[in-house]
Parts: structure tokens; C-alpha cells; sequence
């Protein structure tokens, strides 16, 4: 098993496309602490995903999700004007996006639901 973490740099876009033949399932992750990385989710990875590997798996990944406990950070995020994505809006954006399947994790308590 090979795993490969991609980055969303435009520069890296062709190189990026390189990884796609063979795959055999794809995570797409995002930061439940970064809403923009969900955006990303919408308006950027499942679109090259369709197109370079339609018939693979798709497994929305919600990561830090030990984040919904630590007050300091729900009132960092609240100055700025901002939410900790919840489970219900995650699940929300799989189903849009027609993923497979829906998940989160920590890996900072190794928490991880399905």
C-alpha cells in the first residue's frame, strides 16, 4: 500500500495528476478548524478527482476533530468570524459531493468515528 498526501498548490496541478492511475480509493481531508478546506472539498478536489479517477471510491475525511472540545479555540475562531465545521455540516458536504463514505478522526486522541 502506497499512500500519497497531495497538495492544492496550483503549481503542483500537473504533477498532481500523475498520482491519480492506479489509485484505488481516495480521502479527501479537511480541517474542521479551517472552513475553507471544506470549500476546497466543493470547488476544487472532487472536481479533479472526477476527472482523473471517476470510478474510485471517495471518503470525506473531517480531521482535529478533538478541536470541538477546546474552548480556546472555538473562541479564536469566534474573533475571527468563525465556526468549527460540525459533523452534521460535513456529512452535509459528503452527500453533496456524492462521497462514498463520511468520517472523522483526531490524531491527537486517536478518536475516529464513521
Amino acid at each position: 500500500m502506497a499512500l500519497f498526501d497531495i497538495t492544492a498548490a496550483e503549481e503542483h496541478d500537473r504533477l498532481r495528476s500523475l498520482y491519480y492511475p492506479g489509485t484505488n480509493i481516495i480521502l479527501i481531508c479537511f480541517s474542521i478548524d479551517n472552513p475553507a478546506s471544506l470549500v476546497n472539498v466543493t470547488k476544487k478536489w472532487i472536481s479533479e478527482v472526477r476527472v482523473h479517477c471517476d470510478q474510485c471510491p471517495v471518503i470525506l475525511v473531517a480531521c482535529k476533530i478533538d478541536l470541538r472540545t477546546d474552548s480556546q479555540k472555538i473562541a479564536e475562531l469566534k474573533t475571527q468570524g468563525e465556526t468549527l465545521v460540525t459533523n452534521e455540516i460535513g456529512r452535509r458536504i459528503a452527500r453533496k459531493i456524492k462521497a462514498d463514505a463520511y468520517m472523522e478522526c483526531s490524531t491527537k486522541t486517536r478518536e475516529e468515528t464513521f
